[in-house]
C-alpha cells in the first residue's frame, strides 16, 4: 500500500480552470455612409449597437469626419444613418459611462487594434491625410473599437469590432512541491514506526 502511495503522489496535477479572456470580434455591416441623406462628412457604422449607460436607449457606435476636419467617435441614434446599417444587429449592452467615448489620432501606419486607447475622453483630433484614427468605449463584454484612416478626403481600411468572452486553455500545473511534501511524510512515518517497535 505503501509503494502503491509513492508511486501515485507524482501523477497528482492541478488544472487551472478556464477563466475568461476577451478578443476582438468584427461588428457585422460595417458601413461607409453619412449621417443622413443630406450629409456631407463620411461616417462609418455598423450592426452593432450600445446602451446609454443606464441602457434606456439604443445607439451605433460611429467614427466620423465633422465639418470642422476634426475626427470623433460617438453614439448615434441612427434614424438617419445614410445607407442603414445592414446585418444583423449586434446588442452589446450599455455602455461604461465612467470610461466615456474615445478618439484618437494614431499616426501613420497604425497596425494595432485600438483596444489600448484610453487616454482620450471627449477629444475631436485634427483631420491628417493618411493618419489612422481609433475609437473605443466599454461594455460589458469588452471594447468597441473603431478604426479608421482618413485619406484627405474620406475614410479607407476601416472596421468596427467588439469584445466576446473567450475560454483560455486550462493550465497544467505540476505539484511537485506536494509530492515532495508526501514523500517526507511517508519517510518520517517509516523510519518513526521502525523506532517504536525496538
Amino acid at each position: 500500500m505503501l509503494v502503491k502511495s509513492i508511486v501515485a503522489l507524482p501523477l497528482i496535477f492541478v488544472f487551472a480552470g478556464a477563466s475568461p479572456a476577451f478578443g476582438l470580434e468584427d461588428c457585422p455591416g460595417v458601413t461607409l455612409g453619412k449621417s443622413s441623406p443630406t450629409g456631407t462628412t463620411p461616417w462609418v457604422y455598423s450592426s452593432c449597437k450600445v446602451e446609454n449607460s443606464t441602457g434606456t436607449t439604443e445607439f451605433y457606435f460611429v467614427i466620423r469626419l465633422n465639418s470642422d476636419d476634426t475626427i470623433q467617435s460617438v453614439l448615434n441614434a441612427g434614424t438617419n444613418l445614410t445607407p442603414p446599417p445592414t446585418g444583423t444587429v449586434v446588442e452589446l449592452g450599455p455602455q461604461d459611462g465612467d470610461f466615456g467615448t474615445h478618439t484618437k489620432d494614431m499616426g501613420v501606419g497604425y497596425t494595432g487594434d485600438c483596444t489600448e486607447v484610453d487616454d482620450a475622453k471627449g477629444e475631436k483630433p485634427a483631420a491628417v491625410a493618411d493618419h489612422t484614427y481609433c475609437g473605443r468605449v466599454k461594455v460589458a463584454s469588452g471594447d468597441v473599437v473603431a478604426k479608421a484612416t482618413f485619406n484627405g478626403t474620406t475614410f479607407s481600411d476601416y472596421s468596427i469590432k467588439h469584445g466576446a468572452a473567450q475560454a483560455t486553455q486550462a493550465t497544467q500545473v505540476p505539484t511537485l512541491p506536494l509530492f515532495g511534501l508526501g514523500i517526507l511524510v511517508t519517510l518520517l512515518g517509516l523510519f518513526g514506526l521502525r523506532k517504536l517497535r525496538q
